[in-house]
């Protein structure tokens, strides 16, 4: 029994070896999805949970998960059994078996063996898509982006109908770090998101990368203007090299958009051009095209690089904040998005105008400590409103809570946190000390 159990696709033979701090974290992680009817994941989240709260040693509780996985499935599914309930009988084959339950535990087994036969993978060598899929959803829970989207591949290229797949596979892209080509990664992005014009996260997901790249290009050019600098002005070449500089820093000071600009690509492919001319030589580059390729460019409208329509962030904000609340609404890689590439203070104002709507949805209480978190930390030389840092710290409380086995990270902002307030270093050194005594 135990080699059949072995060769089981489930939870407990993917080797997902998480740590008792990180079973935590997801668990919450994945309260904060919510059940929301139609979420085409439902029953893979149940699924998951079942085997996290085995592992944290919840036994009844993850029987009942497990339970809930396969009629989240039927509902979904519209059907009573089919290869997606392979995983889920393959928990319950296990979870019966740890608990010396063998009878129940072959009945399982048997049922995997007749679903297997029923529905073959479509390849012969490989496993059937719906498992793939499940894996790779998994693995992206647990951190394993590039593992996740080789079974995403896999279970798109035979059965590529699954919207669901394709979006889910789009996010894990999005987390690997070092992508060959991330303008390819943000098209695909794009088309996901025209195909499953519903997922919010997606869409903020989306907005978040193309602003990503934009402050990328920024840096690129500004790279670009002090090598400029640094290179013997030729004067063959038509050109001051303090010219390319002052050029794109005036493109960058008048931003088409509100991520910072727009990817001034034709003045880095410009500037190369200088760069690569030798001292000598005659670049054939006319004195006034700088000038015009700068008028050129500052007439472009917002979206002829970033695809991003003007206040698109604004409307897409509006649209989650409508949505049922959950974490998996936007709502994070929003405030990411604000947070990172528009303004800290509209992070906090949009975080504090879903908090207001939900006021007790305890992951919009989380994303709001982190805008605020990120607020403090920004006036590192220029003193903060108390105001705004006793708001951060009754958020940062209330976040140990709400979330008392997964605030690690919680409780060490907070002390850094009082730490940046009117004399509140005996506080933070007072967490400190705790944090230190206390079993990590």
């Amino acid at each position: 029994m135990e080699a059949k159990l072995g060769a089981l696709q489930c939870h407990f033979t993917w080797d997902l070896d998480p740590s008792r701090s990180k079973l935590f974290c997801l668990r919450d992680k994945l309260d904060d999805i919510g059940t929301e009817e139609g979420n085409s994941w439902l029953g893979h989240i149940y699924n998951l949970q079942g085997y996290i709260h085995y592992q944290l040693g919840f036994t009844e509780d993850a029987q009942c998960f497990f339970s809930r996985a396969a009629e989240a499935f039927r509902l979904i599914r519209r059907s009573d059994e089919g290869p997606w309930l392979v995983v889920n009988y393959g928990n319950l084959a296990w979870w019966h078996y740890q608990l010396g339950e063998q009878a129940d535990s072959q009945s399982y087994l048997s049922k995997v063996d007749t679903l297997l036969k029923e529905y073959p993978s479509p390849s012969e060598d490989e496993l059937h898509p719906e498992i793939y899929a499940e894996k790779a959803w998994t693995l992206m829970n647990f951190g394993k982006p590039h593992l996740a989207t080789d079974y995403f591949q896999r279970a798109i290229r035979m059965q590529p109908d699954m919207v669901e797949w394709h979006t889910s596979h789009t996010i894990a892209l999005v987390n690997v770090y070092g992508h060959p080509d991330e303008q390819l990664k943000i098209d695909n992005m794009k088309i996901a998101k025209e195909n499953d014009p519903d997922n919010l996260y997606l869409a903020a997901l989306y907005l978040q990368e193309c602003a990503k790249e934009v402050r990328k290009s920024e840096d690129e050019v500004r790279e670009l203007a002090k090598r400029v600098l640094r290179k013997s002005t030729n004067r063959y070449s038509g050109i001051r090299p303090d010219e390319v500089c002052e050029l794109a820093e005036k493109v960058l000071s008048n931003p088409p958009n509100r991520y910072s600009g727009i990817r001034p690509d034709e003045v880095c492919e410009l500037a190369e051009k200088v760069l690569k001319t030798p001292p000598s030589s005659f670049s054939g580059i006319r004195p006034d095209e700088v000038r015009e390729l700068a008028e050129k460019v500052l007439k472009k409208p917002r979206s002829s690089s970033s695809g991003i329509r003007p206040d698109e962030e604004r409307e897409l904000a509006e649209e989650v904040l409508k949505k049922p609340p959950s974490s998996y609404s936007g709502i994070r890689p929003l405030l990411r998005l604000y947070r990172i590439y528009i303004s800290l203070d509209e992070a906090v104002d949009l975080a504090e105008e879903a908090l207001k709507r939900h006021p007790d949805e305890r992951h919009l209480k989380y994303s709001a400590a982190i805008c605020y978190k990120w607020r403090v930390y920004s006036n590192k030389h220029k003193p903060l409103e108390q105001e705004k840092i006793d708001r951060a710290i009754s958020l940062h409380e209330e976040m140990i809570s709400l979330y008392p086995d997964s605030s690690l990270k919680v409780k060490i902002a907070l002390a850094n946190i009082h730490a940046r307030s009117n004399h509140g270093q005996a506080e933070a050194d007072k967490i400190y000390q705790e944090l230190l005594a206390s079993d990590l």
